[in-house]
């Protein structure tokens, strides 16, 4: 209730969420393919289940990040993160 009186709370809230989701996805990357063992199959199908099944923390991250940037478009630096997360994921794709 206090966040919906205070629409810059709402967005901080909004960003913070997205980068905690996101980190939390590449923290579980991270931990799913160490230690790299490219040529053992049962590697590779544990990194690619990891990779698959942790993608929606990905994404809405990434969809709290632009929901951020949508409700205060005259935070630059907020723009500029969101633009930077954007290209990460167009990398990641």
């Amino acid at each position: 209730m206090l966040a919906l009186n205070h629409p810059r709370l709402l967005v901080i809230r909004f960003h913070v969420f997205g980068c905690h989701l996101l980190l939390a996805y590449g923290l579980l990357l991270i931990r799913g393919a160490v230690p790299v063992q490219l040529l053992k199959a049962s590697w590779q199908v544990a990194a690619t289940s990891v990779l698959v099944d942790q993608a929606p923390n990905a994404l809405v991250g990434l969809a709290f990040f632009y929901l951020a940037g949508f409700l205060d478009p005259d935070n630059f630096r907020l723009q500029a993160r969101v633009a930077w997360v954007g290209r990460l994921a167009i990398l990641a794709s």
